[in-house]
């Protein structure tokens, strides 16, 4: 497993984040277990000394001296020792009025201050006094000790070596981590596959991801069942390869379109200049000629200024370098020339400003939107007919209306009217001078400003488009 991977990155951390659980947790079972057995033991270091204590009583005639030598013959062989104090009369002193020990506790070994016994002594009938020490006369191990009253008199200090007890503890903690490790071993090698199997999609993802370029776009990446995090970043990987393929598809339908375009009016060109030096021609014909590539090249023109705004809209943000514009003063701004065109047709162009129409976003290409919506109706509207255009409000939002007495267009032709250098009628493009760009600047216009555009078409009648500016925010 290389170390640089994120298979890698997560079997460490998830090994890291069990090892101090399983840590913390061994840690505070160990404590547990070892205030539980210590519990036990001075529970049965007390039943110990108790019994001692009680056998003197009861048994008449038996000394404190053959009560210790009875003890000492048991399998443990306590360390014992008995103080005489006078506690509760005058004759206390700082040394006791009587000393005993067991034979195994030399004579300067084992011994306590006053205090500790008097604290003992009046413990009589509560909770005895526990200590633990460490005395090298007696042995290397620390002791057990339990200090209790034996009578009005006497002290009792018994204590029991805690060497077993310790090496019993050292046990259970070796046991501990031994079963630590290989619980970690086990989450290790558990984790790295389950880790492994969680990530396997994701390798394949990437696999299937180089084999996707520019030239081959149709393929897409596994796991899109998935319910996860993994099939929710397939389905978002998949929907913009999608998106690419749309792109580079369009792109390449459109390079073959403006090659197409392009390539018409060129090939008139050649062509009319081809028949004019094959022979001598007369001055008119070198006009007619002449006229005829000036209209193709004004057709050429018209294609590559489109193309150009159509690419200068494409770095335009929603946004950025808007103002307040009301939709009657772009309507002014191209009204002449409109004017003019419409006019030189035979139609009747008219305006109709019912109210005032203020709108946000920038003045230029809202005045090329307008002007093309206008320019199509009177392209497409045969001599005598009408184009009205007008502007209003609808629930306080602009909007402009432009209507022709046209020739209209069928149902399934208007959704692709937008797509670039689509002309709904092929035959009547050349004749109206129509390049298949105008509407599809409108609609780019449109999405920049966040408009929509509806569309009332029928053949022979006429076509009426409606865009619908958002409301303006008065506190922006």
């Amino acid at each position: 497993m290389k170390i640089n991977t994120l298979r890698f990155k997560l079997t460490l951390w998830y090994l890291i984040l069990l090892g101090v659980i399983v840590s913390a947790s061994g840690v505070f079972l160990f404590q547990v277990m070892k205030e539980k057995r210590m519990a036990e033991f001075d529970r049965d270091l007390r039943d110990q000394a108790g019994r001692m204590s009680e056998r003197w009583e009861r048994t008449e005639g038996l000394t404190w001296e053959q009560a210790i030598a009875q003890t000492q013959e048991g399998p443990r062989r306590p360390y014992i020792r008995l103080e005489k104090y006078f506690f509760r009369d005058s004759r206390r002193t700082k040394e006791p009025a009587q000393s005993l020990r067991s034979a195994n506790v030399p004579e300067h070994a084992f011994p306590f201050e006053k205090e500790a016994y008097e604290k003992g002594w009046r413990q009589m009938g509560g909770l005895p006094v526990f200590l633990t020490i460490r005395d090298p006369l007696l042995e290397a191990a620390p002791v057990r000790v339990i200090i209790m009253p034996a009578s009005h008199a006497d002290v009792l200090q018994f204590g029991v070596s805690l060497k077993d007890w310790l090496d019993n503890l050292r046990g259970l903690g070796l046991l501990m981590l031994l079963a630590g490790g290989i619980l970690l071993g086990l989450a290790f090698a558990g984790g790295s596959l389950i880790i492994r199997r969680a990530l396997g999609p994701v390798q394949e993802i990437v696999r299937t991801a180089r084999r996707i370029t520019a030239d081959d776009l149709s393929l897409r990446l596994p796991g899109r069942r998935r319910k996860d995090e993994i099939g929710e970043l397939v389905d978002t990987f998949n929907e913009m390869i999608a998106r690419l393929e749309t792109s580079v598809a369009n792109i390449l339908q459109f390079s073959g379109d403006v090659s197409h375009e392009l390539r018409t009016p060129l090939t008139a060109i050649r062509s009319e200049i081809e028949v004019l030096l094959r022979k001598e021609r007369t001055p008119q014909e070198y006009v007619d000629a002449l006229r005829s590539a000036l209209e193709e090249t004004g057709r050429l023109e018209k294609i590559v200024n489109d193309l150009l705004f159509l690419s200068r809209l494409d770095t335009v943000e929603g946004s950025a370098g808007e103002t307040d514009v009301l939709l009657e003063d772009v309507i002014s701004a191209i009204w002449e020339p409109s004017t003019g065109r419409a006019r030189a047709k035979g139609l009747h162009l008219s305006l109709d400003v019912v109210e005032s129409a203020p709108v946000r976003g920038h003045a230029d290409i809202l005045e090329r939107l307008a002007a093309n919506l206008i320019d199509n109706a009177v392209r497409y509207t045969p001599a005598g007919g009408s184009v009205k255009v007008i502007v209003d409000r609808e629930a306080g939002a602009g909007r402009i209306i432009i209507a022709d007495t046209g020739t209209g267009m069928p149902r399934e032709a208007i959704p692709g009217i937008f797509d670039r250098f689509t002309v709904v009628d092929a035959s009547r493009s050349n004749e109206t001078g129509g390049s298949g760009l105008g509407l599809s600047i409108v609609k780019r216009v449109a999405d920049i400003h966040s408009a929509a555009i509806e569309i009332e078409s029928r053949v022979g009648e006429g076509t009426r488009f409606i865009v619908r500016f958002p409301p303006v925010d008065p506190l922006k």
